[in-house]
């Protein structure tokens, strides 16, 4: 059982580590050509305008790094199965990369949000 458990978290964390790179390069590369008063003037909108959203990308980038480090320590769970030192790193260092990770997400929705209704 505990072996199962070690597999799915080495998935989940292979998984995160695509999504994470995945979300960061998007992010990072995005720009777009917004209308102002009329679709004659335009402005050239990119994620570095705002710094809650380079505070999010570096987030990503952040949680993409440890993801990548802390696979092999996953592969040492699914090794050890009975052992515990591993795992409570993984557990505590996992959840300060999420609220890290959420902090991110957080202000930068509210950012986005506030410049659309405001």
């Amino acid at each position: 059982m505990e072996k199962g458990l070690a597999v799915f978290d080495l998935v989940l964390r292979l998984s995160a580590i695509v999504a994470g790179f995945a979300s960061t390069s998007i992010m990072e590369t995005t720009d777009q050509t917004l209308p102002f008063f009329t679709r004659f003037f335009q402005f050239h909108a990119e994620f570095n305008d705002l710094p809650a959203l380079i505070f999010f990308v570096i987030a990503n980038a952040i949680a993409s790094g440890y993801l990548v480090l802390s696979v092999p320590f996953s592969i040492g769970c699914i090794v050890r199965p009975h052992a515990a030192g591993p795992r409570l790193l993984l557990f505590i260092f996992g959840s300060v990369v999420m609220g890290l990770t959420i902090s991110a997400a957080s202000a930068s929705a509210a950012i986005v949000l506030s410049s659309q209704w405001g």
